[in-house]
Formats: C-alpha cells, sequence, structure tokens
C-alpha cells in the first residue's frame, strides 16, 4: 500500500471499492462478477427530478483491463453524508416502504476502509420483522420517514437509505439499502434476496 492510499485508508470515508454480491440457489446470474477499482468519479445534479448521481468507471473479476461506465444514485443519510445505491441506476425514485417490506434476507457487503484489489463478497443476514439482525451477523435495525434506515452491528452504527432496485445479474426487482458510519468511514450495502414487485413511477 502506498502512502497516499495509507493516509487514504487512515482518514478517508470509503463510499465502495472491489465487492461481489454471491450468487445464491434458485438464483439466475451464477456466473456474476465481482466489481473491480470502481474510481475515476464525477459527480452529477439532475435539476429537473432533484436526483443525485455518481459517474464512474470499474474493472470486473477475471476480465483484464476491460472496464465500463456505471452510473449509480447516491443519496444524503441522516447525517449529511453521501451514500451510493448498489445497483446502477435503471430510473428508480425513492418510494415510501413499511417494515414489512424492509424486512427480509439480504447479501450484506461491508465496503471497509482498506485501499486494496481485493474483492469483499457479500455475506447473508436477515432483517428481522422485531428490529433484530440475525444470520452470519448480529445487531438491530430500524426504519423512519418511509425510507431512512438505520443498522447497528458490533456497536457501530450505519445511517443511509432504502430504496427498490433492478438487480441485473439476479433478474429481478430488490430492496435494497445502503448505509454510512461517519464515525469509521465505512460503508455498506444489503441486496434483497427475494423478488419484489416494482415501484410504480
Amino acid at each position: 500500500m502506498s502512502a497516499r492510499d495509507l493516509r487514504a485508508a487512515l482518514y478517508g470515508t470509503k463510499l465502495m471499492g472491489c465487492y461481489k454480491f454471491l450468487w445464491s440457489e434458485g438464483e439466475e446470474g451464477e456466473k456474476r462478477k465481482g466489481y473491480l477499482s470502481p474510481g475515476h468519479n464525477s459527480c452529477l445534479y439532475q435539476e429537473e427530478t432533484g436526483k443525485y448521481f455518481i459517474i464512474y468507471h470499474t474493472r470486473f473479476e477475471n476480465s483484464g483491463e476491460e472496464h465500463q461506465v456505471r452510473v449509480h444514485q447516491m443519496f444524503f443519510n441522516e447525517d449529511g453524508w453521501p451514500v451510493i445505491t448498489p445497483y446502477r441506476y435503471t430510473g428508480e425514485t425513492m418510494g415510501a416502504y413499511t417494515k414489512e417490506d424492509v424486512a427480509g434476507t439480504y447479501k450484506y457487503i461491508n465496503h471497509g476502509r482498506d485501499i486494496s484489489p481485493k474483492i469483499r463478497e457479500s455475506i447473508r443476514i436477515e432483517l428481522k420483522k422485531d428490529g433484530k439482525i440475525a444470520g452470519e451477523l448480529e445487531g438491530t435495525w430500524e426504519l423512519a420517514d418511509d425510507h431512512k434506515i438505520t443498522l447497528t452491528v458490533d456497536e457501530d452504527t450505519y445511517q443511509g437509505v432504502v430504496l427498490k432496485q433492478w438487480d441485473e445479474d439476479g433478474k429481478k426487482y430488490v430492496m435494497t439499502f445502503t448505509a454510512l458510519n461517519a464515525a469509521t468511514g465505512i460503508s455498506v450495502w444489503g441486496s434483497g434476496l427475494g423478488a419484489v414487485e416494482a415501484d410504480a413511477s
């Protein structure tokens, strides 16, 4: 790790890094690839819709220097920090969700703080209807104001949003969350395992 990367890992806030949502039995997209080195980004505010976007390029697992441009929607959490949605933008708009909508099994990624080409693979957790987090992690979660989520894992609290998105590998709409711990500078993502109906546009 270079001196610059070490400083960034110690003091910066990491919104996303190398990641892979693992395939689960019964899903499409068994050969999904991990995303490598997302970067060289720009941000855009679309005045007519009030939406924020991040535009960046990314490489892919086992694909050499091939890269593609991606556009993901961004939101600002309760603490005023930007958070990036897990999947690329396909026209989705924030909806109003209930705790029953959000509860379920998720593929969970903690992006960490390190500057590394190592892919962080998803683990499986469950957001239970009673507000507990179970599975490969334990903790609690809360939903407020129709779409704001707070997750507490290992005494670290992450603030973010929930949103229905299109999982292009799994060929289904899923519930997702994106959240950030401002104190540690670490972001987490969740991608629901079960298919859901798309929000009306």
